[in-house]
């Protein structure tokens, strides 16, 4: 396995994974799961801030974690 920086290219792959999570767990705090697009908006927003990472495994994207503002999202309210 390997870390690395996410790029706005790896966003596709970290779309279908969060979907995943959102659709059948509470833990993300959304109820719509964000697009690819929305994705990239988030790796170049984040990733001027804070560390937004990948993980892959023979190349292919299998995991990722990034930092952010605490209690920012809505299922907060």
């Amino acid at each position: 396995m390997h870390i690395r920086n996410a790029i706005t290219t790896d966003a596709e792959a970290i779309s279908q994974i969060y979907k995943y999570y959102v659709n059948n767990f509470p833990y993300s705090f959304e109820y719509v799961a964000p697009s690819a697009e929305e994705f990239i908006e988030r790796i170049t927003t984040i990733s001027k801030a804070f560390h937004f990472y990948v993980c892959e495994n023979s190349g292919k994207i299998v995991g990722f974690a990034y930092a952010h503002k605490f209690k920012e999202r809505k299922a907060y309210q």
